[in-house]
């Protein structure tokens, strides 16, 4: 099966390897890579920090920045998508084991 990130073969994942680099300019890439991705990161949140009014099903509604009510949609979405994963992954383990 092919992920993100290499070729599974077994239980060992294969990454394909950078052509013309060894594993430390790998690894430097890997972290120029990251800083960069971070820096932009940095730039968006600080573009973004006036303030917004979220309305709640009860209560007042509460200002807070932009990045704020963005970050809190991202790790909700994030917080359902595993919990559902878990759910499923249990349901399917369970129906493996009813099988036999």
């Amino acid at each position: 099966m092919a992920s993100a990130w290499g070729v599974e073969c077994g239980r060992k994942t294969v990454n394909p390897p950078l052509i013309g680099f060894d594993e430390s300019e790998r690894f430097l890439f890997r972290l120029l890579l990251s800083l960069i991705l971070t820096f932009f990161l940095l730039i968006f949140s600080s573009q973004n920090m006036h303030d917004v009014e979220v309305r709640f099903v009860f209560g007042e509604p509460v200002e807070m920045p932009l990045i704020l009510a963005l970050a809190g949609a991202f790790i909700g979405g994030f917080g359902i998508a595993t919990f559902s994963f878990l759910v499923q992954s249990a349901a399917s383990r369970k129906k493996d084991v009813d099988e036999f």
